[in-house]
């Protein structure tokens, strides 16, 4: 029994690595965290202002894609994680199943046009 779950646990795994949506969560998530530690570095360094008073404006520029990046993964990941578990689930929902198999076990197929052949099953 404990095969049977473990080769199911498998084959979903496996479904979760060629969905492409999820691919792209991953991705994107990975490039938002590498995104906030460059801006937690940069504004560890020195701030947006220098003493003086001017910009500083690979600062800024590193905040501001920080900004973009946060606001698409806080609103638009949601989405797209919802989209690409839904669209695993309709997948696994439509694909035909024969069901269970047991092994050595042959069951024959009923012949409509054999009446003779109904004793055999």
């Amino acid at each position: 029994m404990k095969e049977l779950y473990a080769q199911r646990i498998r084959a979903a795994a496996a479904e979760v690595v060629r969905s492409r949506g999820l691919r792209l969560v991953v991705v994107i998530t990975a490039l938002y965290l590498l995104l906030d530690l460059a801006m937690s570095c940069e504004m560890k360094e020195r701030g947006l202002l220098s003493p003086g008073g001017s910009l500083h404006v690979d600062a800024i520029v590193v905040g501001a894609v920080c900004l973009v990046a946060r606001v698409a993964v806080r609103f638009g990941l949601p989405a797209l994680l919802a989209g690409s578990l839904v669209r695993l689930v309709i997948r696994g929902a439509t694909r035909s199943s024969p069901g269970p198999r047991r092994a050595g076990v042959v069951v024959p197929r009923r012949d409509s046009r054999d009446p003779a052949k109904d004793h055999l099953l």
